[in-house]
């Protein structure tokens, strides 16, 4: 995948390669952190908001990690590609985190808590575009939003969230056994 390659080759060095490394970079980083976390707020939207989640004001602990999106954009123009993949991933795992303090599963109104995940995603996402294109195009479908150059992403810009389906993306590997 075009994600793994990014995330391990680095322009200004030498970069370690071995196959175990690329399953334990897309177990980890695709299908337990970013695939994970879009499963759980698509789940968590059907169930508890009818797949509809209305814009809110966001955390301000929101606010202060998409600032993430400028160590991505300064990493990219700078060819540093595995990092700018690294703050992706920062922000997805901050959104999981968020899920688990905010315990939306637990509240009969959680909106306001999953119009804050999906926010999240909804950055994530942008940023994953050029290396995850199938999925990204996938979630943004799914979810209800559009892809639109990071450059122009603003928090609370979206009115309404539809979630028609909580996509599974990325399945783990099957070690072989022979």
């Amino acid at each position: 995948s075009r994600y793994l390659f990014a995330r391990i080759f680095n322009m200004d060095k030498d970069s370690e390669f071995s196959f175990e490394l690329l399953d334990s970079i897309y177990t980890s980083e695709l299908v337990d952190t970013y695939g994970n976390l879009v499963r759980r707020a698509g789940v968590l939207a059907q169930k508890k908001c009818a797949g509809k989640v209305y814009r809110r004001s966001v955390d301000s602990r929101v606010g202060e990690v998409v600032v993430k999106i400028g160590e991505y954009l300064d990493a990219m123009r700078n060819y540093e590609v595995s990092s700018a993949l690294q703050a992706v991933m920062d922000i997805a795992r901050f959104a999981n985190q968020y899920l688990n303090e905010t315990k939306p599963w637990e509240k009969s109104d959680p909106s306001r808590d999953l119009y804050n995940v999906l926010e999240l995603i909804r950055f994530s996402t942008n940023l994953l575009a050029p290396f995850t294109p199938r999925a990204s195009r996938i979630v943004a479908e799914r979810l209800g939003f559009n892809i639109e150059n990071p450059l122009k992403l603003k928090l609370e810009s979206v009115e309404r969230y539809t979630v028609v389906e909580a996509p599974i993306l990325f399945r783990k590997l099957r070690a072989n056994t022979q």
